[in-house]
């Protein structure tokens, strides 16, 4: 029934295979390490072969993982729960849903002290067809749909992730729920991963942080299984700008650019050299001058170096740095004109492990995360709202977010624990959550307020 295979052609399919292999490995090694074979057709075709397994295991995982949640342990009541007795003025409140009939995230625009909803923005079924042509494989959270949107207050337009903190699709809606456009980073050669908080310029333009594709000469000291690379080595994270238009507009390496700026002592002079020795996870534009920034400022975040900065790209200059007294941190904000505050995380990570569940790991007695301000007139760094925050249940060993109105109103997203609460001074006057009705909490992002000098003329309710 079947037929022998005759010895000569199995001696040459051998022979081929011995000539072939080191052609590959030198057209690999070529391409990825010293840059001669890097984006010809020969090197590309090698890198497509070398990820395949990888893009295999991370579909078959994103197909069989659950939709992310998690045990309510603390019974927290689902929904939006703020005081009414609060006064947010010129405020809104943009959050996600679920949608429990199709597990996918839509997203709402409400009134945070009457909780009327004034809009919301849904993905059509036909949308979702059309999306479903790209490969999303997310190697981080999986719930899918709108997540962590980005509001437009001229015009209703968002600009949302299809996963949750990690997305290889960005894409932007107008306020009917539109879709205007779709960026997929596997239409680029110079990067790859739409990744934690992005933010929007006074243009409309949008910066987020990304993981870039080429090989960086630091990658010749540091070799690591868990590096997103192939072969395995160090992770150069940097930011893109996009237009309001949906157009690559920039590229950049943050490592080039602490390097450049006399601070790469801080990634390869301090203890090993790690393969996620950065770890972007903000880029924010400055919509106004400030005592130590101008307009268009870009103020990024470095979690793995404990270490915020400002950068201004019209000079390619860092025109202000901290390292500390957060640890470990997320989400640099700029409040005034002499101000920033931070989510410091503030917890001790083990040698290339950042993410530990006990409770030992944070710096602080009480186990809580900080918020905390940076006067540049006073050039002092201290810790706000820290009484409220002591009273509060939650906490997170990664992610986090919050925002602060400059006064007396803050909210904190613990995202471990997929609750954003919210503190008027000392106390806690409400959080906001989404409970599924199995009773479990979903890990949804968090509650964006949003202030506004005019009343947005597209919104129907006032």
């Amino acid at each position: 029934m079947f037929k022998k295979i005759p010895l000569w052609f199995l001696l040459l399919i051998i022979i081929l295979f011995i000539i072939f292999i080191p052609i590959y490995g030198f057209i690999l090694t070529s391409s990825f390490k010293t840059g001669l074979m890097y984006n010809t057709f020969a090197g590309n075709l090698s890198e497509s072969l070398a990820r395949f397994p990888r893009d295999v295991y991370y579909s078959v995982k994103s197909l069989t993982r659950p939709i992310d949640k998690i045990e309510n342990d603390k019974k927290v009541e689902g929904g939006f729960n703020l005081n009414n007795d609060l006064i947010l003025n010129n405020t809104l409140a943009l959050f996600e849903k679920i949608d429990e009939e199709t597990n996918l995230k839509y997203v709402e625009l409400v009134d945070p002290i009457t909780k009327v909803k004034m809009h919301d923005w849904k993905i059509s079924n036909e949308e979702i067809n059309k999306l479903s042509k790209f490969n999303d494989f997310s190697n981080s959270q999986r719930l899918q749909g709108i997540n962590r949107p980005l509001l437009n207050l001229l015009d209703g337009s968002i600009v949302f992730k299809f996963s949750y903190e990690e997305s290889s699709l960005l894409i932007k809606m107008d306020k009917d729920s539109n879709v205007e456009w779709v960026i997929s980073d596997e239409e680029y050669k110079e990067f790859t991963n739409f990744h934690h908080d992005y933010n929007l310029d006074s243009n409309g333009n949008i910066f987020s942080p990304v993981v870039i594709k080429k090989k960086h000469k630091l990658s010749n000291y540091i070799k690591n299984k868990d590096s997103r690379h192939v072969p395995y080595s160090y992770e150069d994270h940097g930011y893109v700008k996009i237009s309001k238009e949906g157009k690559i507009l920039e590229v950049n390496s943050i490592t080039d650019i602490l390097i450049d700026n006399g601070l790469g002592i801080y990634i390869y002079g301090v203890g090993p050299l790690e393969y996620d020795s950065l770890h972007i996870n903000e880029i924010e534009p400055a919509l106004f001058d400030g005592v130590n920034w101008k307009k268009d400022d870009l103020l990024i975040n470095s979690r793995h170096l404990s270490l915020v900065f400002i950068y201004r790209p019209s000079t390619k200059k860092i025109v202000w740095y901290q390292f500390g007294p957060w640890i470990n941190q997320h989400d640099p904000d700029f409040i005034d004109e002499r101000t920033i505050t931070v989510f410091g995380n503030d917890l001790i990570s083990h040698h290339f492990n950042r993410v530990d569940k006990y409770d030992y790991m944070f710096i602080n007695e009480n186990k809580k995360n900080n918020i905390w301000k940076y006067d540049f007139i006073e050039k002092n760094t201290y810790k706000i709202f820290e009484n409220a925050i002591n009273k509060s249940k939650f906490k997170t060993h990664t992610g986090g977010s919050h925002y602060y109105d400059g006064e007396n109103f803050l909210s904190n997203h613990y995202m471990n624990a997929g609750v954003t609460e919210f503190y008027y001074k000392s106390d806690i006057v409400g959080n906001f959550t989404q409970t599924s009705s199995d009773g479990k909490i979903y890990l949804t992002s968090d509650v964006r307020f949003i202030k506004y000098k005019n009343y947005p003329k597209w919104i129907k309710y006032k």
